[in-house]
This record gives structure tokens, sequence and C-alpha cells, in this order.
């Protein structure tokens, strides 16, 4: 899935949904993690919710692929972070 979608049902929790297509570029002699520790114009994600494993999954997950992870844990603190650094997602 590419996007974002949103499940729901009724009487139940909702999910929201974002696919991204991660491309895996392989360097000879080069590990991901050195990429990714060097570059200063990596995309910006932010990623918000309440439940620290689901963050904190994302997060490694998206900075391994070479992106800057903004985390916040509730919506407050991801409206400050957004309005600090625009994150590109």
């Amino acid at each position: 899935m590419r996007g974002l979608g949103l499940e729901s049902c009724v009487a139940s929790a909702s999910a929201f949904v974002m696919g991204v297509h991660i491309p895996v570029v392989k360097l000879p002699g080069i590990e991901a993690s050195d990429v990714a520790e060097t570059r200063r114009d990596r995309p910006t994600v932010l990623i918000v919710d309440d439940e620290p494993l689901i963050v904190d999954t994302l997060m490694e997950i998206l900075e391994g692929a070479g992106f800057l992870v903004l985390p916040a844990y509730d919506g407050s603190t991801a409206l400050e972070k957004a309005a600090h650094r625009r994150p590109d997602f």
C-alpha cells in the first residue's frame, strides 16, 4: 500500500495506515547506518502515536532506512515538533 488510509469499525478502535516506498540501495563497503549518520539532507518523518512501542518500532525502521525521525507520543508534542521542524512526512 502507498499513501494514507483509515481502518475503522463501529465501537472499536481506529487505525491510521501509511504506506511508504523505501528503496534499498547497497553500496560496496558502505553500511546504511554510516550513510544515515552523515547525511544532513535526509527526509524528516514525524511519527505520532500514544503507544510507545509503535513509535519506537517505526523510528527504528525509518532511521535504518535513512530518514530523520521526530517522535511524538501525543498531539500537542507533535504540533510543537511540526512547527519547529517542518517534517517532509
